[in-house]
């Protein structure tokens, strides 16, 4: 388990955003151009689509989404689950320090993971949150954000009451 956590906190650490299609396309114009410039290079337009493809593959991160299953989730949890909690605690007591008489009711976590700012928002105004709504798309994460929050237990009582968990967010009405 420790060597899954060390993997994934360096997967994580070294993951990039993903290119937006507008960056994309500049830089396939770019690559272009210099393949165009060169004199030495005589392309059709499928060679030349080709080459700025590869290219552009070579030099661009590729980004792909995670999917966590049930053990992923574990993992997950062991190697952010602290850290998680901690910046979330840190910022929400600097929240109730600059302004004590904020008293959230409700609070949405949108890809809430662990639940880890459910339990840093109920240690800091747990007397006036009434309702917490944690959104994950990820089946997995939920069950074990409830799991948690149980004590481990499938069935056991929440540890905080009023949370509810949520894969997708409710259908707009407009």
């Amino acid at each position: 388990m420790e060597n899954q956590v060390q993997t994934l906190t360096s997967y994580l650490w070294s993951r990039h955003l993903p290119v937006e299609p507008e960056e994309l396309q500049r830089r396939a114009r770019h690559l272009e151009k210099k393949f165009l410039e060169n004199p030495d290079l005589s392309q059709t337009e499928e060679k030349l689509r080709g080459a700025v493809l590869h290219a552009l593959r070579k030099t661009t991160y590729h980004w792909q989404e995670l999917s966590y299953t049930e053990g992923l989730s574990l993992v997950y949890m062991a190697a952010r689950l602290d850290g998680g909690f901690a910046a979330v605690s840190r910022a929400f007591h600097e929240i109730r320090a600059r302004n004590p008489a904020f008293q959230p009711q409700t609070l949405m976590d949108f890809g809430s993971g662990t639940g880890s700012v459910t339990w840093a928002a109920h240690s800091i105004w747990g007397q006036s949150l009434r309702e917490y709504m944690c959104v994950d798309r990820s089946a997995a994460m939920l069950v074990l954000a409830e799991k948690l929050l149980k004590g481990g237990s499938e069935s056991g009582e929440p540890y905080i009451p009023g949370v509810f968990f949520r894969q997708f967010l409710p259908v707009s009405p407009k």
